[in-house]
């Protein structure tokens, strides 16, 4: 019979090595995991979150880590992996575990939804407006800020974003008030707009005096005064807020702009699974449902179609003898009423008998 070859055995010291190497390369293992993890959620496709309630009214609901990674330029690839990772996974970060102001903000990137009415188009009409609204921030603002690609929330980085995030709402609310062309006490259907009416004279009505600078709300918007405190501006002036603007850096100013004026922000409540508080965005409840708009295109789509194609005879017109024989009266130089026939149709006649004439 052959003989089993005999190994030699090990020294306690080679074991030790052996148990070292082996939970080094299951560490190494467990942080490559990690990374894997984070990178394939930077890269997996965003998907539309399903809500029973909200895909009734809005054609794209995402999350607003996914939203914001979209909106974000492709060359800044820093502030994507801080976006992608915080709050997530400290290891994968390089941190041992995430800090206070770090952990809220995973939690709102994950739990806060962004829903858009309409499909974007990029049009140049489009662009032409967002470099209006740009221009106008800039003005309204006094100057921008420089890059910011290598901010963090761990070191003092969020300095001077309280003030920015607060400046940009109170922008977003002028903006919306100067596109409303009502009577002054009314207001936009906008959640940021409630409890602000348009104020037509330079001073601002004693029931506003020392209820927005004093709160700490508002500050003194143009030509806006407030009537009551608007918890949806207070909250989005609150953490988390300016330090997710604090980490878009100079990018964050365009994002947190259409963030406010074209999409829906819907927050999380404690209570209960799948219930949301609207923040921003027109007021759902005036809103229809997107099958209702659709119903009511093809409807009217069908009706012009209808009166294109019908052909009316002779006997099926009708003339309206009230607009026929009446007329707006002629004013004269002081804007009053003048009597009587116009003086150019004295010409017309006097013009038709010459012709008669000859």
């Amino acid at each position: 019979m052959a003989r089993a070859k005999t190994l030699p055995k090990r020294t306690r010291g080679e074991n030790e090595n052996l148990d070292d190497n082996s939970n080094t390369n299951n560490n190494n293992t467990t942080n490559t995991c990690s990374n894997k993890r984070a990178k394939k959620h930077h890269q997996q496709p965003h998907q539309n979150v399903q809500h029973a309630v909200l895909t009734q009214y809005y054609a794209k609901i995402q999350t607003l880590r996914d939203w914001v990674l979209l909106k974000l330029p492709k060359s800044s690839k820093i502030r994507r992996r801080k976006l992608a990772s915080v709050g997530l996974d400290a290891s994968s970060a390089g941190k041992d575990a995430w800090s206070d102001e770090e952990t809220a903000l995973g939690q709102l990137l994950d739990t806060t939804l962004v829903a858009i009415r309409h499909d974007d188009n990029n049009t140049t009409k489009q662009a032409e407006d967002l470099d209006l609204r740009w221009e106008q921030w800039i003005a309204f603002s006094q100057g921008g800020t420089g890059d910011e690609s290598y901010v963090t929330l761990s070191d003092g980085g969020q300095r001077g974003s309280v003030d920015l995030q607060s400046e940009m709402i109170d922008y977003v609310i002028w903006l919306l008030f100067s596109r409303e062309s009502s009577r002054p006490g009314s207001w936009p259907k906008h959640m940021l707009c409630d409890g602000f009416r348009k104020n037509s004279g330079s001073r601002p009505p004693p029931q506003q005096r020392g209820l927005g600078l004093g709160s700490g709300i508002t500050r003194r918007i143009p030509g806006v005064f407030l009537v009551h405190p608007n918890h949806c501006v207070k909250g989005l002036k609150e953490a988390p807020w300016p330090q997710l603007l604090a980490l878009l850096g100079k990018a964050g100013q365009r994002i947190m702009l259409d963030l406010l004026l074209d999409c829906a922000v819907f927050v999380a409540v404690k209570a209960g699974k799948g219930n949301f508080n609207q923040l921003s965005g027109i007021q759902i409840s005036e809103l229809d449902t997107l099958t209702a708009v659709a119903a009511a295109g093809q409807k009217d789509s069908l009706a012009g179609a209808k009166r294109k194609t019908v052909e009316l005879r002779p006997s099926e017109i009708t003339f309206v003898r009230s607009r026929m024989l009446y007329a707006r009266a002629a004013l004269n130089a002081r804007g009053l009423v003048h009597f009587g026939l116009r003086h150019i149709r004295t010409f017309l006649t006097f013009l038709l008998l010459q012709w008669a004439c000859d």
